[in-house]
């Protein structure tokens, strides 16, 4: 039981990690070289300038979308894990009443 609980709050680490760099990082990428001209050099909205240069905002659009599949994944993991202890939790109370 320590393992799965031990593997679930990595999972949760882990989605936190991937939804804050999804969210963070690639996301502003794309939303910045979308409108720009190839060549150009935008400033994201957390202010650090960024050259579009050839095919940034596909590759980020891409990255972000992979990103946030994986993410799912690992949500989808932390759901099905939480549910499984949810039930040993119940088998337990329910052998120890009889």
């Amino acid at each position: 039981m320590r393992f799965i609980k031990a593997v679930h709050i990595a999972l949760i680490v882990l989605f936190l990690l991937l939804v804050a760099f999804d969210l963070l990082l690639v996301l502003p990428e794309y939303c910045a070289c979308s409108t720009a001209a190839e060549g150009a050099t935008v400033i994201t909205f957390w202010g650090y300038s960024l050259d579009c240069i050839g095919d940034t905002a596909e590759f980020s659009w891409v990255f972000f979308q992979m990103v946030g599949l994986t993410a799912l994944v690992v949500l989808t993991l932390i759901i099905i894990m939480y549910i499984i202890s949810y039930k040993n939790k119940i088998k337990k109370g329910l052998n120890r009443e009889l």
